[in-house]
């Protein structure tokens, strides 16, 4: 199913582009940040991201993700930090877009409360993903997306928004 709407945007976006008659606002707001939950850096629960588009049809961004989980006595801090590459499949304000990004992620396990908090282990690992969703920028530089992101380490797909601004 994912590679079917995947193809779907491909052959949608190649059978649109040559009838493109205005550059999208990508082109005049270069430089921008992005607060995105569950996206970019993969297996960030909020990531903050700065972006910049050096044409109108890509954007390469750099993140970084800290946040806490926690459960009784148990508590996950998830640190991410990662980099990610967007093609925007029209040269339009709204548009699909497909991307590849890397995320690294350190996951901090601890126990307790208060004063009495121990360790209990920690771990790091490299996550490459794909992501694929629709992408607008008004001219004004508000950028909004949805998207998925899939790693073939999870073995799923995660759903993410994306709210951001450029200039």
């Amino acid at each position: 199913m994912k590679k079917m709407l995947c193809l779907l945007l491909i052959t949608f976006s190649i059978l649109i582009t040559s009838h493109s008659t205005h550059a999208s606002s990508r082109d005049s707001n270069k430089f921008g940040f992005t607060y995105d939950i569950l996206g970019h850096p993969l297996l960030s629960i909020a990531g903050y991201n700065l972006a910049w588009h050096p044409t109108g049809r890509i954007r390469v961004a750099a993140g970084y993700s800290n946040g806490d989980i926690t459960s009784g006595l148990l508590t996950y801090n998830i640190e991410t930090m990662g980099a990610h590459a967007l093609f925007f499949l029209l040269d339009w304000n709204f548009t699909p877009f497909v991307g590849v990004g890397y995320g690294s992620t350190t996951l901090t396990l601890t126990a307790g409360s208060g004063d009495s908090e121990f360790g209990l282990g920690s771990g790091t690992a490299g996550l490459p993903y794909i992501s694929y969703g629709l992408d607008w920028v008004t001219d004004w530089g508000l950028s909004l997306a949805f998207g998925i992101n899939t790693a073939t380490k999870l073995k799923a797909s995660l759903p993410y928004f994306s709210i951001g601004f450029f200039f």
